[in-house]
């Protein structure tokens, strides 16, 4: 179902806030997520951080502050518990909007040319036009600035692929899984 933020609620959404956060911390942990994630710098744009799974793996001496830029309303609190976790409230601020609200990112003074690193971990699944937003994510690149980035894709096994679209449709609101 549609809302006003732009993405659908479902049973995901509620199950994530409880039990499956778990099971991407231990699978993220299992990949290239947590070196690609303690690579980040200076001032880092942690985009669409959910609920703060990538907050443990940053190297707090590379970075000197991060904003994590969460559309979604019902992550907000869980994001918040964990920057508290972890005692990072004077080096992360949780900007509630999305990368194309130029205006209040701005008023934090997230604008062009001006940010070292750019985390992108798991979301442009979640985007309509995944080649228009990395082309804006750039732009807030200062010169020689970093774009890291992590996605999932398709499986290429024929039955877990099927049953990727099906849970996508179902179940995962704006994030594609296919």
């Amino acid at each position: 179902m549609p809302t006003k933020y732009g993405f659908r609620v479902g049973i995901f959404a509620i199950l994530q806030l409880t039990y499956l956060d778990q099971n991407f911390l231990r699978f993220e942990a299992s990949t290239a997520v947590p070196t690609l994630v303690s690579n980040a710098s200076g001032i880092t744009i942690d985009l669409g951080p959910a609920l703060g799974n990538q907050i443990p793996s940053f190297d707090q001496d590379k970075v000197s502050h991060v904003y994590g830029i969460e559309k979604n309303p019902f992550f907000l609190k869980g994001l918040q518990k964990r920057i508290q976790e972890f005692k990072i409230q004077d080096k992360y601020t949780v900007i509630s909007c999305g990368i194309e609200d130029t205006n209040t990112l701005e008023g934090y003074n997230v604008k062009d040319n001006n940010v070292d690193t750019i985390l992108c971990i798991q979301v442009l699944c979640s985007v309509s036009d995944p080649e228009a937003v990395a082309r804006g994510l750039y732009k807030l690149l200062k010169p020689g600035g970093k774009l890291i980035f992590w996605e999932h894709h398709r499986n290429h096994d024929m039955v877990t692929g099927v049953m990727q679209c099906k849970l996508t449709f179902y179940f995962f609101g704006a994030c594609r899984t296919n």
